[in-house]
């Protein structure tokens, strides 16, 4: 990807993942999510969470699943982002937005947030995005409240079943956020 720092989210290019992506995808879910301290982004969970995010199966597992696009943003061919939307119930279930460290800060995580709210649109007809978030992960939260998401006041145990890793507090919760996406 190219050495300049402005905007690229005019320059990416939007598409469905497929399984070809697996193994950039995996790698970069991880980079995005617990990177090493020389490859870190504005925000991460390093700190929180240690072991991968995302491996190989759960990745081809997503893609699989009816009702979840992986939606993913290429930037000079390469790819620099990506998201999940899935279709549960009424509304959307957004999730894995990732960006490579080496991109972020320059528009690309909220373009992706938005190619996911308007595919739910557009796909499904839903008009209500739901997502969980790290509650410890207050810049992360305000970046989303920030995008008009609201907090629930739900939260949750962590999710030590679900194979995203070991939080290094036993007492780390998620917490829900639910934003209006309905077109007029």
């Amino acid at each position: 990807m190219g050495e300049t720092t402005g905007p690229i989210k005019d320059t990416a290019r939007y598409r469905t993942a497929n399984l070809h992506d697996v193994d950039a995808l995996v790698q970069l879910i991880n980079s995005a999510y617990r990177p090493t301290a020389a490859a870190a982004g504005w925000t991460h969970e390093a700190a929180l969470v240690d072991g991968p995010r995302i491996v190989s199966s759960q990745l081809v597992d997503t893609l699989h699943a009816p009702n979840s696009v992986l939606l993913v943003a290429d930037v000079d061919e390469q790819i620099a982002g990506c998201i999940e939307v899935r279709k549960d119930g009424n509304v959307a279930y957004i999730g894995t937005l990732a960006v490579s460290p080496s991109v972020q800060d320059r528009g690309l995580g909220k373009a992706l947030l938005n190619e996911a709210e308007q595919f739910a649109c557009r796909r499904w007809q839903i008009g209500k995005a739901v997502m969980v978030v790290l509650s410890a992960r207050s810049e992360l939260i305000d970046f989303y409240l920030r995008r008009g998401y609201t907090r629930t006041g739900e939260r949750t145990s962590y999710p030590f079943d679900a194979g995203v890793g070991t939080p290094r507090d036993h007492t780390l919760t998620i917490e829900t956020l639910t934003k209006d996406i309905a077109r007029d």
